[in-house]
């Protein structure tokens, strides 16, 4: 008798040993191509951030903010920006995105709320105002990462005509 061949056994047992082996292979992808996508949504939302902020700041500078209105309506939160040439800029934010003189930024990975932000001035400062707004983000993956985004502005007195005065 000639036993250089697989018997059925043997075959059915590899195959099921491929299988399993296959299967851990296909679940080990999926884990690791959602991963890629959580990453690049986190890091086109931290850079958004560093966008909004960058622009807001440089137009507080720039234009020299004379004031500042806010306005809540239901989830959206406004912010009205008033500059010393006499332009109006608004900051609108919603959950997913946030719109800032007609340019929008989507948040992908999480969501913006107006519950917990913060604006608040401060005249204490002898001659100088300290302005600071905070907008809290809810990640969907809480990787212990900020993607907060907190705008602040420290000026003269004689700069500013209005602000709502609400201590920091």
């Amino acid at each position: 008798m000639n036993n250089k061949g697989f018997t059925l056994v043997e075959l059915i047992v590899s195959i099921g040993l491929i299988s399993i082996v296959m299967v851990f292979l296909f679940n080990l992808l999926g884990n690791v191509k959602r991963e890629e996508s959580l990453n690049n949504s986190k890091n086109t939302d931290s850079l958004n951030r560093s966008m909004i902020i960058r622009v807001i700041q440089n137009d507080f500078i720039e234009l020299n903010l004379r004031s500042v209105n806010t306005c809540n309506v239901g989830e959206v939160l406004c912010y009205s920006f008033y500059f010393l040439n006499g332009t109006t800029k608004q900051l609108i934010v919603n959950k997913n995105n946030i719109i800032y003189d007609n340019e929008k930024w989507l948040l992908e990975s999480g969501e913006y709320t107006s519950n917990n932000s913060v604006y608040c001035t401060n005249k204490e400062y002898g001659d100088n105002y300290y302005l600071k707004i905070f907008i809290p983000v809810i990640n969907s993956v809480n990787d212990g990462k900020v993607r907060d985004i907190e705008l602040i502005r420290i000026g003269k007195l004689s700069e500013i005509t209005t602000f709502n005065d609400i201590t920091c």
